[in-house]
């Protein structure tokens, strides 16, 4: 009962944050998350509404200080397209960014197995660290707000996140020629539509959402 009370509730929450606006929404969520990174139990009952896993803490612990590393690494290096201040603050929010794919490049339409913008890939491969949300090579909160927010959802936003990532999928402008990215978010319903399900801390009662349940990173594209 006290589950399914929650998640209604979380539901209701998450609704009524979809319809501020994009600034405020991220500030709201920064703030959130700044309580979360501060407090380790803010981060536990943080981590349990975004993910909506049931976790412990001795399971969280080693979470919790992972979200600390990963923090800071981002902090460092915020200054070249990986951190939060990256993107455009008052801009709508992102669920896929369409860039032009590598014509090398395989499995089309499909990050396959790369988690590269999911770490801290700027690093040497003994000091990388892995997004507190990301779980055996899949997004916890795939379509939730900050996926839709921030970083996740429209990677990539510019060529130099390209090079910061090491990303193996997406061309860059000299191999292109031009780069192509779609802003807004997914209207088309045979492509992607609302389930009336709480994923990842989003509701369906917005204006738009992924079919189905949890999705691998792979899905971005």
């Amino acid at each position: 009962m006290e589950i399914v009370w929650r998640s209604q509730f979380l539901n209701r929450a998450q609704s009524v944050s979809r319809g501020l606006s994009y600034l405020l929404t991220r500030v709201l969520i920064c703030g959130d998350l700044a309580l979360g990174t501060l407090n380790p139990l803010w981060g536990w009952w943080l981590y349990r509404r975004w993910t909506k896993k049931e976790i412990s803490w001795p399971i969280y612990w080693p979470i919790y200080k992972r979200w600390l590393a990963f923090s800071w690494k981002h902090l460092r290096h915020g200054q070249s397209h990986t951190g939060l201040w990256s993107i455009a603050w008052c801009s709508p929010p992102v669920r896929h960014s369409h860039h032009k794919e590598r014509i090398d490049y395989h499995p089309k339409g499909s990050c396959g197995t790369c988690s590269n913008c999911c770490k801290t890939s700027w690093l040497a491969p003994a000091e990388q660290v892995a997004c507190p949300f990301l779980d055996n090579s899949k997004c916890t909160i795939y379509g939730g707000l900050f996926w839709d927010h921030f970083n996740c959802g429209r990677f990539p936003t510019a060529e130099p996140e390209l090079h910061v990532y090491k990303c193996p999928r997406f061309a860059t402008g000299l191999l292109s020629g031009t780069i192509e990215i779609r802003s807004e978010m997914p209207t088309d319903p045979e492509s992607q539509t609302w389930s009336h399900s709480f994923r990842g801390g989003v509701t369906a009662e917005s204006e738009s959402s992924v079919r189905g349940d949890a999705q691998d990173v792979s899905s971005n594209s």
